[in-house]
């Protein structure tokens, strides 16, 4: 018959040491901790293509515009962080700077472009709930209705859950 006993001090760091291991070799892998810390962003390119970033995850420009930007955004500060925002994209095109850059153009009162940007946001990164949400009411704003629905009732279909999507599913719906 088997009998439980617990792991000894030495077993358990024996095993940690192992895990350790394995991470860094899977990280050795998978590319390194560029790839590691652009996955963790959201960025859904090939880190090759970004601006070259140290492995020790300092800020590389783009973020650094970013942060930047979206600082401006929470000041009330639309004109500065659009400037921002855009020399951040210029470096390097991820799905958040995108929607950001949307985000400054509403505030704006630049209705089409942001448009535009909400577009190119749900494009690299289809499967964010807010970047989709974001882009359908931009569209419903412009009177495309029908394309604003059917992204809403996609962005469900796989976050049933999502409540900016239902609220503005059923106000949509309510109105038409």
């Amino acid at each position: 018959m088997f009998t439980h006993r617990s792991p000894t001090t030495l077993e358990l760091v024996a095993l940690a040491i192992a895990m350790l291991g394995a991470i860094a070799a899977l990280i050795v892998s998978i590319g390194g901790m560029k790839t590691i810390y652009y996955y963790l962003r959201g960025d859904t390119r090939d880190p090759e293509a970004a601006p070259a970033c140290d492995d020790d995850l300092d800020y590389s420009e783009d973020t650094r515009l970013y942060d930047l930007g979206r600082e401006a955004l929470d000041d009330a500060r639309p004109g500065d962080a659009l400037k921002l925002l855009q020399r951040s994209w210029d470096l390097f095109q991820h799905a958040g700077t995108a929607h950001q850059i949307a985000v400054a153009l509403q505030a704006l009162n630049r209705p089409e472009e942001s448009l535009q940007w909400h577009t190119s946001a749900y494009e690299l990164n289809a499967k964010n709930s807010k970047f989709a949400v974001a882009y359908a009411e931009s569209l419903y704003t412009q009177g495309r209705t029908p394309e604003a629905t059917k992204v809403l009732k996609r962005t469900l279909k796989h976050n049933r859950d999502y409540g900016p999507a239902k609220r503005l599913l059923e106000t949509i719906t309510a109105q038409t």
